[in-house]
């Protein structure tokens, strides 16, 4: 078979409307998969610093060695023959690039030879079954496709061969990763059959009926409940588009219902979960331990493919693509991902993240021996202001972990208790995130406990702290930020630093309340925080401000596209009012917009009552109501006089009251239930 024919014969039956060969199909599919790795040149996520492929060349031993490389290392993450496929498929990337200084050069096809022959005679193998199952066989299917008819004696059948061994089981991102490379080796191998149940598998995971995968709320699990949409996710969307894409017009072209899935985890998903080509820790876990993680929302090569498998959607995919590239702006609003128990908020002068925790699902992972300072305080309510993406990009090294913004700690060495009341409701421009705060130590020793609710409407996010129950001799703080120092740092004249401003981002502490603020140089390695990095020891240093909110403080609000004169006016003046902030309930009423409270249990505030614990959102146009444990069940609420009895949906998505028309009785009714995601 011809690895890489031209599909000028399945152009033409597909134009005829003709069946097109298996054969036919196999060729187009390869050939694709070949265009879409020469337009990736460089897969490493541990190297950090840009290809030189010529000095790889010169490098390279006669015997098709690195001498730099450990070979016998056998580390489950940084896995030096790993390293030596990855700058393998560079050279053979650089042989295969139009364009490319060392394009069709002899020695470039010699090295890449020499050093795929050593690769495949040694067939290494990992202690990290990743390794074996998915990353070695699909790095030496991408040398294979870029070499092709170039390869050396021997080196196709081998390829091949290690191809074969590809991960046939789990589910998620795993799956998709192996059932890809299953896909190619049926194709290099011309098997209909294997090839078929390959794209069969496929499509199967792409649903949101899964432990793990997509979610209802374009969220994505991987490892359990666990929220991986830019880590597992991104990877998981990566073979889904190419393999689209690579399939049009083919016996294996994706139906239109899976389209819509994968449309739908995009564009009503990641798209919110960044901000230009960024996005937060709470949507990568553990990778934010890598060098380059928080650029993972880069999806510039991805959306070009995907708007030219859906073109149902190819307007909102233009749109987005647009926006990463800086062109345009992106859709603003409030989501709520009540699976990935993620808020978002974007405005033009800026984007907030905050990311919760819930007794449903799990806690940050350090597998591999990555994100080693991370647990136990990833997720726990900590937030992420970002206007350019460079407010946090590189910092993970020098952060004091414990001081994470959004945090709020009592003494050292505590964990968070997972508990099931957190969630969220909101109408698509403001909405809230509450959260039942609680940290123990050993022995379920409370170390403190607080009733969190962040509020977002306008400009603004106002995070209410309430229902405070400390131990004698701790003293609480609450974390504001903790981002690189960018500019002057302005505090009112007066000396109680009630507000601080710094980048265009306002911060107020409520109450009458001070805010702690310093900065200074901090210093840090990746190695610490990721053993992957461990020859990279040199000292990160960066420039971070700290801003904190000290003791049982009521809460703080934050302003985006803020300047000092306009900041002094809110802290004096604030545009909302705070109803009630306890243990049982915590409201806010923003003025000339919505009122919104988190209710622990049958309670009443703003002119709503409630029969059981729930999150309420209303305005002039409606009622919503959901329930962040995710139970469901039936709730009561009495609002402008009228009495609702309420079905709550068991996924943590709203259910809405109409406002009733004026002059109507007010009788008992039956409300609908309608998803707010």
């Amino acid at each position: 078979m011809n690895l890489f024919k031209p599909a000028v014969l399945l152009g033409l039956m597909v134009a005829l409307g003709a069946p097109c060969p298996a054969g036919t199909d196999m060729d187009t599919a390869l050939a694709r998969y070949r265009e879409i790795v020469l337009a990736e040149p460089h897969c490493d996520e541990i190297q950090t610093l840009p290809i030189d492929v010529a000095q790889l060349l010169a490098d390279l031993s006669p015997a098709g060695t690195w001498a730099d490389l450990d070979y016998g290392f056998n580390h489950p993450a940084d896995w030096p023959p790993a390293t030596h496929l990855h700058r393998t498929r560079s050279i053979a990337h650089a042989f295969a690039s139009p364009g490319h200084p060392l394009h069709g050069d002899p020695a470039a096809l010699d090295g890449a030879r020499r050093a795929f022959r050593h690769w495949l005679e040694e067939d290494y193998r990992c202690v990290n079954w990743w390794w074996n199952k998915i990353g070695a066989p699909g790095l030496a299917r991408d040398v294979l496709v870029l070499l092709g008819s170039d390869a050396a004696e021997g080196q196709r059948e081998a390829a091949i061969a290690v191809i074969a061994r590809h991960h046939t089981g789990s589910s998620g991102a795993n799956l998709v990763w192996g059932a890809e490379l299953g896909f190619h080796h049926a194709c290099l191998t011309g098997d209909v059959e294997k090839a078929d149940a390959a794209v069969a598998r496929i499509l199967g995971e792409i649903t949101t009926d899964r432990r793990e995968g997509i979610k209802p709320d374009n969220s994505f699990y991987q490892h359990g409940e666990r929220m991986h949409a830019f880590g597992y996710g991104r990877s998981f969307l990566d073979c889904a588009v190419n393999l689209a894409w690579q399939s049009r017009g083919t016996r294996w072209e994706m139906p239109l219902a899976k389209r819509e899935i994968l449309s739908a985890f995009i564009l009503d998903g990641l798209q919110w979960m960044c901000r230009g080509t960024y996005t937060p820790p709470g949507t990568i876990d553990r990778e934010i331990s890598r060098i380059k993680a928080m650029g993972k929302a880069d999806l510039r090569r991805l959306l070009p493919r995907w708007a030219e498998v859906d073109p149902v959607r190819r307007a909102e995919t233009e749109a987005f693509l647009a926006h990463q590239r800086g062109a345009s702006e992106r859709p603003f609003g409030f989501r709520h991902f009540p699976f990935g128990e993620l808020a978002t908020y974007h405005r033009p002068a800026g984007s907030i993240f905050v990311k919760t925790l819930s007794a449903r699902t799990k806690g940050t992972e350090s597998t591999n021996r990555e994100n080693l300072k991370g647990r136990p305080y990833l997720h726990h309510g900590d937030h992420y202001i970002v206007g350019d993406g460079q407010e946090y990009r590189g910092l993970a090294p020098v952060w004091n972990w414990s001081r994470l913004p959004g945090l709020t700690m009592a003494g050292e060495g505590s964990t968070l208790a997972q508990r099931p009341f957190a969630g969220g409701v909101g109408d698509g421009r403001s909405g809230m995130l509450t959260m039942e705060y609680r940290r123990t130590r050993e022995g379920d020793e409370t170390a403190l406990a607080v009733r969190k609710s962040w509020f977002f409407h306008g400009d603004l996010m106002v995070c209410l702290l309430g229902g405070w129950s400390v131990p004698e001799g701790q003293t609480a703080s609450t974390s504001l930020e903790q981002c690189r120092l960018r500019g002057a740092v302005e505090v009112p004249a007066a000396a109680d630093k009630s507000w601080t401003l710094h980048n265009g981002v306002g911060y107020s502490a409520l109450g009458g309340a001070s805010l702690d603020v310093s900065w200074d140089e901090a210093a840090g390695s990746w190695s610490s925080i990721n053993e992957r990095y461990h020859d990279e020891k040199d000292s990160v240093r960066e420039p971070v401000l700290n801003i904190a909110l000290p003791g049982e403080a009521e809460g703080f609000a934050v302003l985006l596209g803020a300047d000092a004169e306009e900041l002094a006016a809110l802290h004096a003046a604030p545009p909302w009012a705070v109803l009630r902030n306890d243990s049982t309930v915590q409201a806010i009423r923003f003025e000339g917009g919505p009122t919104m409270a988190t209710f622990a249990g049958p309670a009443g505030a703003g002119g709503v009552e409630v029969s059981a614990p729930c999150v309420a959102f209303w305005d002039s146009d409606q009622l919503l109501v959901a329930d962040p444990t995710h139970r469901g069940g039936e709730v009561t609420a009495t609002w402008r006089g009228a009495t609702t009895e309420l079905q709550l949906p068991d996924d943590g998505s709203a259910a809405r009251i109409a406002p009733p028309a004026p002059d109507t009785p007010t009788p008992t009714v039956r409300g609908a239930c309608n998803s707010n995601r």
